[in-house]
């Protein structure tokens, strides 16, 4: 079973300017309502198999594994709990206005998916929507 969530939003802001807000993990507390705390559970550059520990209202705390990652353009990584997967895809494509274009991806996956999603599937959508709008305030400087 599979369900998911996209949001999307277009950008006025550098393509790398994005993309360092977008994986400054630690600083999205101060930018999106949608994470209460987040830090890295090991020092050094993102890259595939490190772990953070994020907090979000209403949902607690969760360890996050990167998966994908190759700058500046895809971001992802993984929440694991028995009977499911969720990842989280974070994509950025540069348009030939100079603006950039997000797409946010939450995706649950396994025998649990379902459930999760009827009990938080309003609120899950509500987080990648406003994580999207967040992002971009944060990198247009509204």
């Amino acid at each position: 079973m599979t369900v998911e969530w996209r949001a999307s939003a277009t950008i006025a802001a550098p393509l790398e300017q994005v993309w360092d807000a977008m994986v400054d993990v630690e600083k999205w507390p101060e930018w999106t309502p949608t994470v209460s705390e987040a830090a890295w559970l090991e020092p050094g550059p993102t890259k595939v198999g490190r772990k953070a520990r994020l907090r979000q209202p209403k949902l607690g705390r969760a360890v996050w594994e990167v998966t994908e990652f190759a700058a500046p353009a895809t971001f992802a990584w993984t929440h694991r709990v028995p009977g499911m997967v969720t990842e989280g895809r974070h994509e950025l494509e540069e348009g030939a206005d100079g603006q950039v274009v997000l797409r946010l991806t939450l995706t649950h996956t396994g025998p649990m998916a379902k459930l999760a999603g009827w009990v938080a599937g309003g609120l899950t959508g509500r987080y990648v929507s406003t994580e999207a709008e967040s992002l971009k305030r944060r990198c247009e400087g509204a």
